[in-house]
């Protein structure tokens, strides 16, 4: 099983494993050391959607390709902990997650009402800072202890 592994990281690089409690249970953390954790928007439908990404940019161009409505990028956060404070997001707005089928887009958006650039930017800078908190204290599940050979 652990050769499996092995490979799978050599071939995709998408995450690391590192055993916990037990050999046959895994944590998966995506490798990106920074990114960017973006906030679009769809004006027709008052959607939004936070995502990480290493360039925003070219982001919105792939998810505006197919799509019916114009997407706007209202802000960019650059931050060393991306996919976790996007996770922490995404579960503060899961009371407002739009159903995909109905408004047939792909992906997680929500329909926050007066969500702004500001309040986005604020929420994004406190999750850093309580994880650089935790990293600084040698939190054991932040430890950046990347394998890559």
């Amino acid at each position: 099983m652990q050769i499996f592994w092995q490979i799978f990281l050599k071939c995709a690089k998408i995450c690391f494993f590192k055993p916990f409690l037990s050999p046959n249970i895994f944590i998966c953390l995506p490798i990106m050391d920074t990114g960017e954790i973006y906030l679009m928007y769809i004006n027709e439908l008052a959607a939004y959607k936070i995502g990480v990404s290493k360039n925003s940019k070219k982001r919105i161009k792939q998810l505006q390709t197919g799509c019916p409505y114009t997407i706007e990028l209202l802000t960019v956060y650059n931050s060393t902990f991306p996919f976790k404070i996007e996770k922490a997001i995404h579960r503060s707005l899961i009371g407002y997650k739009l159903d995909m089928e109905e408004i047939s887009l792909y992906g997680e958006w929500y329909a926050k009402p007066f969500y702004s650039k500001d309040e986005f930017i604020a929420q994004c800078i406190k999750y850093e800072k309580n994880l650089q908190f935790l990293m600084d204290e040698n939190n054991f599940f932040l430890k950046k202890n990347v394998n890559r050979k």
